[in-house]
């Protein structure tokens, strides 16, 4: 539920930035993101690409539409391990995750 002082808090952010006043803004997270690489080989899928209309790829799982009109869904074949030693970007946020400029 939002009360009276979240209200007011959230005017004062809108109210400084539409004056051009910047707060500092106390950081509540980190945030790390990691990619995920997954591969789908043509060759092993039997996959002609000569006969390929176009292809989307949703839930890692790949959809061929072929120019006969059919359609064909495919796995990946090759699941790379994400490396969880260092994230590709890290992120720090305040409590409405807007980033925070650390050098403020």
């Amino acid at each position: 539920m939002i009360d009276d002082k979240d209200i007011k808090a959230q005017a004062d952010l809108i109210t400084d930035s539409i004056m051009g006043r910047r707060t500092k803004m106390k950081p509540k997270y980190i945030q790390a993101t990691y990619h995920q690489t997954i591969e789908f080989d043509l060759d092993e899928l039997g996959i002609d690409w000569d006969k390929v209309k176009d292809y989307r790829i949703k839930h890692s799982e790949l959809d061929i539409d072929y120019k006969d009109g059919t359609e064909k869904t495919f796995s990946a074949t090759q699941e790379y391990e994400v490396d969880w030693k260092w994230a590709d970007r890290e992120a720090v946020l305040d409590e409405n995750c807007n980033e925070v400029n650390e050098d403020d």
